[in-house]
């Protein structure tokens, strides 16, 4: 991978649909269903600088 490519995104926004979609595919790749949350909200921070589930803090 190009470490020097960056890739921007422009009025993008995240659905309660998309998360539960990244959610699946995480748990279908080998992560436990109960770790999959935690698991996008890791990726969420540190690719998006965002919370994906404000309501659970």
């Amino acid at each position: 991978m190009d470490s020097e490519k960056i890739i921007t995104f422009v009025n993008t926004s995240i659905s309660v649909n998309d998360i539960e979609k990244a959610e699946g595919v995480l748990i279908d790749n080998g992560i436990p269903e109960d770790e999959a949350s935690t698991v996008l909200q890791a990726i969420g921070y540190v690719l998006i600088d965002s919370e994906l589930y404000p309501d659970k803090n």
